[in-house]
């Protein structure tokens, strides 16, 4: 099983630590976000992290085909290509808060497909058409995987025909697991594709803590936020028990997009996951939260469905708290997967 961990970092006084120590301390990736009006700029947060790191991967997650041009985002994932020697990837969805933060609508499948393979090939040098514009980076020599963010059934069989991997926001529950799996496969093979190549990640909501009920407490905003995006287009597929739909869309109308994954500024959609009756359901199966050995025992679970990359949110308030917890997790927890 390999790591990898997030960070937003609101300013970057303790950001070059910060990534030095998730490649110590064993974490295989370390990437970012992408809202602009929310957090500070993706590229320019992993162009410092290359410069400080020598071998761990790069990577953001979430971007969308709304905010970013697809020449735009390709001429910077060449760059920080050419800075990392290699070690950046960038994963693609249908946008969420920062688009929603802007007053646009997410962008369809279609669409998310189209500036999928657009970026692929401008990266890989050749011309594309987008748009009905035919476009072309002339300087651009380095591959860029390109990995899909696939929630449902639809878009992991999008990400199984064309990209080089997913990120799979949708749970770690062993039922989700497979589904998720089966309908990564059933799209490569439809492309002629193996699935075996493709890099999957689980992103799990994740807090090393003493104590159980305060740890969810803590990670309620996030369990907010998953749920809103996880659930937006539908439940069923993605196997929501019925009784739960009404809770979600609850939580859904509710949710404050402008709060999104704010660590200082997240008690109202924190509070939407207990108000809607949504609390258990999506700790276990979203979260890992409890004392290490609770972790271990859990990351052994995953593996065992078939989980091989994890992750880690890490629901502290300040990047200096979640190097310390780095520290804990190489003592800790990574130990039993060596």
């Amino acid at each position: 099983m390999r790591f990898g961990i997030g960070c937003i970092p609101s300013d970057y006084r303790d950001y070059v630590e910060w990534a030095q120590t998730a490649e110590a301390t064993g974490f295989s990736s370390i990437g970012t976000g992408d809202s602009s009006t929310l957090w500070t700029d993706p590229f320019v947060t992993l162009t410092l992290a290359a410069q400080h790191t020598r071998q761990v991967e790069l990577s953001v997650q979430g971007t969308n085909p709304i905010t970013r041009h697809p020449v735009v985002a390709a001429a910077a994932m060449e760059s920080l290509q050419l800075v990392s020697g290699g070690r950046f990837r960038y994963a693609l969805g249908s946008g969420d808060s920062a688009v929603a933060n802007i007053g646009r609508p997410r962008a369809s499948i279609a669409e998310v497909e189209e500036y999928g393979r657009a970026v692929q090939g401008l990266c890989s040098g050749q011309s594309v058409t987008y748009h009905g514009e035919s476009l072309r980076l002339r300087w651009a020599e380095r591959t860029v995987p390109v990995l899909l963010c696939a929630e449902g059934p639809r878009s992991q069989r999008l990400a199984g025909r064309f990209a080089d991997g997913a990120v799979l926001y949708n749970g770690i529950t062993e039922d989700v697991v497979q589904a998720s799996l089966d309908n990564i496969e059933a799209g490569a093979l439809e492309a002629g594709r193996d699935p075996a190549h493709m890099a999957n990640w689980w992103p799990v909501v994740f807090h090393l803590c003493p104590n159980i009920p305060d740890g969810i407490e803590a990670i309620k905003f996030s369990l907010a936020g998953t749920a809103n995006r996880a659930f937006r287009h539908s439940l069923s597929d993605k196997l929501v028990p019925e009784h739960l739909h009404a809770g979600f869309r609850g939580l859904q109308d509710d949710y404050q997009s402008s709060r999104h994954q704010q660590l200082g500024d997240h008690d109202w959609n924190a509070s939407l996951v207990d108000k809607y009756g949504l609390t258990d359901y999506l700790v276990r199966r979203f979260a890992i939260v409890g004392p290490a050995e609770l972790c271990v025992e859990r990351l052994h679970e995953l593996a065992g469905f078939g989980v091989t990359n994890v992750s880690l949110s890490l629901l502290t308030h300040d990047l200096r708290g979640q190097i310390e917890t780095m520290r804990k997790l190489e003592r800790d927890v990574f130990p039993a997967f060596l």
